[in-house]
């Protein structure tokens, strides 16, 4: 094993001699897809495998091995990449890039092949490949290499990788194959680190998948090592990975609790440890020192805020503030139990009566919690007979209502009208009751569900239709009535309309309107509103004094929009890419990368500018943003300083890495 001194003498001594034997390898996105995919802990790191087929490269076969250590993970920062691999006349051989060493070791003809892998008793794993992508794995639809599930045992895997030619694929698909096992018996995910020896024994097949078996041969509670043998479809011996060590990504410091040794836990504090790590500061739970509104006071510092929902401007609105704390001295601060279990303030009924006219719905019920009030209400009304048939990017609360119904959950992919048509033609006749969720403005994007067409769908196959305008109300329409307003549809057209009381009505809570028959009914019956206590006064009040001001001023919701499209407009001018977005007060910059998303938010915060990024694994790697809340406060200086300050800090991250 090499020392790093001796790494330095040797390196100094083979780069300037023409006679030492050296190979330049240009890795590039379009090339080699993959480049940007392999992303443990969220930064684009160099695959383990990328390093192994450099060394092989243009070295003679039948048989030919590598020995090896990496000493450190390679950061890819763009998509093309430059690393040199430099041997001496003895086969040894180091692969560097920008002056920074990745491995060493040697390359020599390969004697016999090792003693082929043990087996132990297999079965087939119960963790779809889809769900270990997700939840597991940390590769890009490029790199992904197991064709079918794995089998596991206790300390073995098995399974079929494709790799479409590419050995990268192949070498890296014997490592996914070892992550399968470890997610499937452990719950954990790892990423390879180093390798005693490589042999190849075949050339790689240019088609057709090939077979590999691996076994774990030790294991700590950070690390672990195992052996792999690669065969072809007949079975014959293609290569052969010995001493393959990889670190557990979560892993933590032994402790006497046991919720902090489960997987989930330490998944967790691994995540936030890699954000220390990579010099970033946590994101989130910021401590407001007031009214968070157009701007916001923290840390002693002011900035402009973007990290509201305060839509209209009404939180803090001196008329809201006087009405909540009027409440507070007549009613005191709490319901204290259920509505239906110790009654209710005249507040209540008033705030309901008062939305339902505001949205033209016979009737209204308010609820505790927006999220929950999907939850209660979908898994409340449908069963094990019924199907649920939502957006592909529906909200957690909707997903969890689906779930909790025991209904059958269908997904269409976002704002896709024509595949909904095709769920409801082919599985409407199958269920008792069917149910099309979608969103009036979808919260990470900004977009919105065409609600016209999905009207004329739900009414066609005899479905219920729930809107859920969280987002909407207050936002859309010429008097800020929501999606309903917006598309000019009937009020009745629609069987749920589901909102929340938090956004632009400033206050906390959620509700549901509609038909007076089955709001009656939901009263008496539903759980999140039967067994749970009533909104409190003040949030009652609040909410009231924002929906009445709303209904008299519809110059907000005017000024909102207004504000909205000129940001929308600021930053594509500039070249940043909002996405979706239209007509709401939700403006994404799409940044693609995790990495640039947290330099950009934690950049501008340091400009006085608080935005929050959304990043891997809330979102997909690829598609990490920042999202910026519009709301009628926002002068239009603010914006233009925050679109000028924000394109700015991304010229500088892009030339910085050119």
């Amino acid at each position: 094993t090499l020392t790093v001194r001796e790494l330095a003498e040797f390196l100094d001594q083979a780069v300037p001699g023409v006679s030492v034997p050296s190979l330049r390898r240009t890795l590039t996105v379009a090339a080699q897809p993959w480049l940007l995919e392999h992303r443990p802990e969220g930064r684009a790191l160099l695959p383990l495998a990328a390093l192994v087929t450099v060394a092989l490269a243009e070295r003679p076969l039948p048989a030919r091995l590598v020995r090896g250590k990496v000493l450190m993970p390679c950061e890819v920062r763009s998509d093309t990449l430059e690393l040199d691999r430099v041997d001496d006349a003895a086969g040894g051989f180091v692969v560097r890039t920008d002056g920074v060493v990745l491995a060493s070791g040697a390359v020599e003809a390969a004697a016999e092949p090792l003693a082929l892998l043990p087996t132990e008793p297999l079965k087939r794993g119960g963790l779809s490949l889809a769900h270990f992508h997700e939840e597991f794995g940390f590769h890009g639809p490029s790199l992904r290499a197991l064709a079918d599930t794995p089998e596991v045992g206790a300390t073995q895997v098995c399974g079929w990788i494709t790799g479409h030619a590419d050995p990268v694929r192949l070498i890296d698909g014997m490592l996914q194959l070892a992550l399968y096992w470890l997610a499937e018996n452990r719950g954990l995910s790892a990423v390879a680190t180093g390798f005693a020896e490589f042999r190849q024994l075949l050339p790689w097949p240019s088609e057709g998948n090939l077979f590999c078996a691996g076994r774990l041969t030790s294991a700590t509670a950070d690390r672990l090592l195992g052996d792999f043998d690669l065969r072809d479809a007949q079975g014959v011996l293609v290569a052969q990975w010995r001493g393959v060590e990889a670190r557990v990504l979560g892993a933590v410091a032994e402790t006497s609790s046991a919720a902090a040794a489960w997987p989930e836990v330490k998944e967790l504090a691994a995540r936030k440890a890699a954000l220390a790590t990579a010099g970033f500061a946590m994101p989130y739970f910021h401590v407001h020192e007031g009214v968070a509104a157009a701007t916001t006071r923290i840390g002693g510092r002011d900035f402009i805020n973007f990290s509201s929902y305060n839509y209209l401007d009404l939180a803090g609105d001196p008329a809201v503030n006087a009405a909540a704390a009027d409440a507070v001295r007549r009613y005191g601060t709490s319901a204290s139990a259920s509505r239906v279990a110790s009654g209710e303030r005249p507040l209540h009924r008033e705030l309901e009566r008062t939305l339902a006219d505001f949205l033209g719905c016979d009737d209204a019920l308010t609820l505790v919690s927006g999220h929950a009030t999907n939850v209660t209400l979908i898994s409340h009304l449908f069963g094990p007979e019924d199907i649920v048939i939502h957006d592909s990017l529906a909200h957690d609360c909707i997903v969890s209502g689906a779930r909790l119904s025991g209904a059958r959950r269908l997904v269409f992919p976002h704002n896709d009208v024509a595949a909904l048509a095709r769920l409801l033609e082919i599985e409407r006749p199958k269920a008792r009751r069917a149910l099309v969720v979608v969103e009036g403005v979808y919260s990470m994007d900004g977009d919105l569900a065409p609600l016209d067409e999905v009207i004329a769908l739900k009414q066609r196959h005899g479905a219920l239709l729930l809107v859920d305008e969280a987002h909407s109300l207050g936002v859309l329409g010429a008097t800020g009535r929501g999606a309903g307003e917006h598309f000019g549809v009937p009020r009745s057209a629609v069987d749920l309309w589901m909102g929340t009381l938090s956004k632009a009505l400033a206050s906390c809570g959620g509700y549901v309107a509609g038909e007076a028959a089955l709001i009656d009914y939901l009263r008496y019956t539903l759980p999140g509103f039967v067994y749970s206590v009533g909104l409190s006064p003040a949030n009652t009040a609040a909410a009231l004094a924002a929906l009445r001001l709303l209904g008299g001023q519809p110059e907000r919701p005017r000024r909102l929009r207004a504000r909205s499209e000129f940001f929308r407009e600021l930053c594509r001018e500039r070249g940043i890419d909002t996405g979706l977005s239209r007509h709401s007060a939700v403006v994404p910059c799409l940044t693609g990368s995790s990495e640039l998303a947290l330099h950009l938010s934690q950049s501008l915060v340091e400009r006085g500018i608080n935005v929050q990024p959304i990043f891997h694994p809330a979102v997909e790697e690829g598609k990490a943003r920042l999202r910026f809340f519009i709301t009628s406060g926002h002068t239009e200086a603010q914006l233009r300083e925050t679109a000028d300050t924000l394109a700015e800090i991304r010229a500088q991250w892009r030339e910085a890495r050119a």
